[in-house]
């Protein structure tokens, strides 16, 4: 089966199961989340941790997908000196970390499907099927914590999640 075919979806896996593995959130510190105006930048960053074959309970081949994903909140008001001196440490002025581990499993309805061509689907499909969660688990997790709302935008279209994590 030609890898063109599969990416247009006329003989696609089918997505069986989306779920969290591993969450967390640190903070800082000394960083109290309810001071008023507080400038923060925000990092996003996703990777592809792992993408394997497994043999379902009835003997019918799983593609699994583990995506690691996160987002960085950082002191905007950070001054030139001390940010140069953060990078050349390779330390910056991290205030709080949400990260996550999220497993996508697709049903392999046919056996002719090469590996090379399921791991290019996995990198361009399992990333967009996920994100919805981990979006939703940003955007509740920093109300929970009072952080600003953050609604995480959709990854570029065409964009590959990196193979390793920021």
């Amino acid at each position: 089966m030609s890898r063109e075919k599969l990416l247009q979806g006329l003989e696609r896996p089918l997505l069986q199961d989306i779920y969290t593995r591993n969450t967390s959130i640190s903070f800082a510190e000394h960083f109290d989340p309810k001071i008023p105006n507080q400038m923060l930048n925000i990092q996003i960053r996703n990777s592809i941790k792992d993408v394997s074959m497994l043999k379902g309970d009835s003997g019918q081949k799983i593609l699994r997908v583990a995506i690691d994903v996160g987002v960085r909140f950082t002191d905007v008001n950070k001054n030139q000196k001390a940010q140069d001196d953060a990078n050349a440490t390779g330390e910056d002025d991290l205030k709080v970390e949400i990260l996550g581990l999220f497993i996508a499993d697709y049903l392999i309805v046919r056996d002719d499907i090469a590996g090379n061509v399921l791991e290019e689907f996995a990198k361009s499909d399992a990333l967009f099927a996920v994100w919805p969660y981990w979006r939703e688990f940003v955007n509740s997790a920093c109300l929970r914590a009072r952080l600003p709302a953050l609604v995480l935008p959709l990854p570029a279209i065409g964009e590959q999640p990196s193979n390793s994590p920021n």
